[in-house]
Parts: structure tokens; sequence; C-alpha cells
């Protein structure tokens, strides 16, 4: 072997690293939190009395559980003793949207219909897969 054949040869081995190491690098996408899903969370609240079917509620997923700052929002309707929601972003604690919640790791939980009762977590639930269930026999009712 001639030396520009071993020159051409190392030149493309260098440049097949280059490329293996881009490829690498670029698979990795840091702009994520480690945690995070890709699947819209959703909550499932089972246990429900029959005096709860056909009731619309409100639920927040928040970092407190007096209620403040809260992370994710979802309604729907109990039916068959159960009540199930998809979760949405919160931003600021305040800006309710339309972007599906996708986040990990432990909240508290709370629901609510149009009347004066609320029912919290009495500790925070681990959202870990695309759909989290919670009796309600881990809540407690709690002040408006």
């Amino acid at each position: 072997m001639g030396i520009r054949m071993k020159k051409n040869r190392l030149f493309m081995l260098g440049v097949i690293g280059i490329l293996a190491a881009a490829l690498l690098l670029t698979g990795c996408d840091e702009s994520k939190p480690k945690g995070d899903g890709d699947k819209q969370k959703s909550l499932v609240i089972t246990g429900l009395g029959n005096e709860f079917n056909g009731d619309s509620f409100n639920v927040g997923v928040m970092n407190n559980s007096d209620r403040t700052e809260g992370v994710a929002w979802g309604t729907g309707t109990a039916s068959s003793n159960r009540l199930e929601v998809s979760l949405f972003e919160v931003i600021n604690n305040e800006q309710l949207t339309s972007t599906p919640w996708t986040k990990t790791g432990s909240y508290y939980v709370f629901f609510s219909d149009s009347g004066p009762k609320v029912f919290t977590t009495r500790n925070k639930v681990s959202f870990t897969s695309e759909t989290t269930t919670i009796n309600f026999s881990n809540f407690a009712e709690s002040s408006p």
C-alpha cells in the first residue's frame, strides 16, 4: 500500500469517527428536563360514591397542599363511580393552557365541583406513567 492509500484510509476513518460522534450528540435532547415523558398524562379517581355520578369537576395538580403553585389542570364528569381527566399545563400558577401536561414527579391533587366541597390528597401522588389512578379514600375534604 502506498502512502497516498494510507492517508486516504486514515482520512476516511477520521470522517467516519466525526460522523459517529455527531450522530451520538444529536441523539441527545438536552432541552427536555429529565424525567419528563412524551405522552399526555391523565388522572383517574376511583371509588367515588353514586352521589358524584353526573357531576362535573375541576381537577388541579399542585406543588403544595394549600392549592398554590399549580402545574396541571383538567375537567371531567364523574361516571360509574370514577372521574377520568386529561391533564394540561398551567403557566405561572394561573394561566390554563391547552398544552398537554407530560411531566413526571410527585404532586398534590385536588378536585371540586361547583359546590362548596374541595377534596385534596393527603399526600403527594407520584406521576410516572401515562395514567395515574388514585382512590377517593386518599383524599380529605378541605376548605375552598
